[in-house]
């Protein structure tokens, strides 16, 4: 049987929380928190969002349950005028570390160009740094939406790569 390898690259950031912008947001749109009701609408968001990456109510909920689970850290950007979510960033905060951790930053695709990304990311850092010494994200290295040229421009710095090798039977 021939079998053959498929290889996924990541890479893996951080941020001092020295020197953070400020979340810049046009005035067409504002920040709310994501609420506790909000949980089905935040796995339809992802999902929307994300080509290969699929997550059900369940596995929202338990987000929600674990212990690095800080609500705040939860937020949407709404546009103002229309009332639609256009953007969703969702952080962790490990008190004991002392780490926070970006874990799902996405904008609507219909939004991007209006750097509600590094609007969002800035925002989740200013409200990391009252509690954490420092933040982390990690993404896929070949995203077509280049997360990591969205977190080097917040801030991010490193040279951590790792690869995960899939066999393809």
């Amino acid at each position: 049987m021939d079998m053959s390898w498929t290889e996924s690259k990541f890479f893996k950031l951080y941020h001092n929380h020295e020197a953070i912008n400020p979340a810049d947001l046009s005035d067409d749109f504002e920040f709310m928190d994501v609420a506790a009701d909000e949980l089905n609408e935040v796995s339809q968001f992802i999902n929307d969002n994300y080509v290969n990456i699929k997550v059900n109510i369940e596995n929202v909920q338990s987000w929600t349950e674990s212990r690095v689970y800080n609500q705040q850290l939860w937020i949407w950007i709404i546009h103002k005028t229309s009332k639609e979510k256009v953007a969703l960033g969702i952080a962790e905060l490990d008190e004991i570390r002392g780490e926070g951790s970006l874990e799902w930053i996405q904008v609507d695709s219909g939004f991007r160009g209006y750097g509600l990304g590094k609007a969002l990311v800035n925002e989740l850092l200013n409200r990391i740094a009252l509690s954490g010494k420092f933040t982390s994200v990690s993404g896929e290295v070949d995203n077509v939406t280049q997360p990591e040229r969205l977190y080097r421009a917040c801030g991010f710095v490193g040279e951590r790569i790792w690869h995960i090798y899939k066999r393809v039977t």
